[in-house]
């Protein structure tokens, strides 16, 4: 398998995108594997450059994508059902820097994945041959950058406020009650929960549920505990709610989770990425 990553160089580009990604693995590799992704409050644009793959999402839907896309799921989790060679690229957006490439509101297009030519026209359908046609990884890393250059909007388009409080909340792992966070970035409570309905797509409430939750994972990763240490360090009093929530975002019960998670791939879950990251700086 090879999984490389580039944090972007232009200006322009980094306030929107915190690194582009690209992934390849040969066909017995990729039948291997059964990648789910659990949401973590960011969007993440996928260039499909191999064989077709589709998603299941948590009621048992088969959604069968276009090669550019991007998974706006962020209440529960969908499986990737893959076959063939896998060649992927992919772009992590900051909290709040996909809406910088949309011309509407996010959260029109939040709860499923969203094929991008269908949000950005024919542009992406040319990124596609561009990337296809690029020699190197290191090329086609350049080309995707120099694509988000082109289509980013020159000037932000969240408020600033709204920018610190999604990352007071990223920083505190969502524990931080929402109302202190409004209070802290100067702005109602009313008025932020607008500002990431239309950055984000989900309210501040919302983003502080996922990111407590993937602080819970993390610490699973690290140790294994009882449960009741899980279920205070994710700010819950009542274990029964919390793995509700945990059942719905990961879609098993704690317990079931520590069984299989060796057995899941953490290929496109950011809270592993850093374990086998290797950095390319073209």
């Amino acid at each position: 398998m090879i999984y490389l990553t580039h944090l972007p160089h232009s200006v322009r580009v980094k306030p929107y995108i915190q690194l582009l990604w690209y992934i390849a693995q040969d066909e017995n590799e990729a039948a291997a594997a059964s990648p789910r992704m659990i949401p973590d409050g960011l969007y993440h644009l996928v260039i499909n450059l191999g064989d077709a793959h589709s998603y299941l999402d948590r009621e048992g839907r088969l959604v069968c994508s276009k090669r550019t896309h991007v998974n706006a799921h962020q209440s529960d989790y969908v499986d990737i059902a893959r076959s063939g060679r896998v060649e992927m690229m992919g772009v992590m957006f900051r909290p709040l820097g996909f809406a910088a490439l949309l011309k509407n509101p996010v959260h029109e297009i939040t709860g499923g994945v969203r094929n991008m030519d269908e949000l950005l026209g024919a542009q992406v359908l040319e990124l596609e041959e561009r990337l296809m046609d690029a020699e190197s990884i290191s090329a086609k890393f350049l080309t995707l950058e120099g694509w988000l250059i082109d289509m980013l909007q020159p000037e932000p388009t969240f408020r600033p406020e709204a920018e610190a409080a999604a990352a007071l909340l990223i920083g505190h792992h969502g524990l931080v009650p929402v109302r202190q966070v409004a209070e802290q970035v100067q702005m109602t409570e009313r008025t932020l929960e607008r500002a990431f309905k239309a950055g984000l797509g989900v309210t501040p409430k919302q983003f502080a549920d996922i990111r407590r939750m993937q602080f819970v994972l993390q610490q699973m990763e690290l140790r294994d505990e009882r449960m009741l240490h899980y279920v205070l360090q994710a700010g819950f009093y009542d274990q029964a709610h919390f793995i509700h929530r945990f059942k719905r975002m990961v879609g098993m019960t704690p317990s079931d989770y520590f069984r299989k998670r060796n057995l899941l791939s953490d290929l496109y879950n950011t809270r592993a990425s850093t374990a086998v990251t290797l950095e390319e700086n073209p």
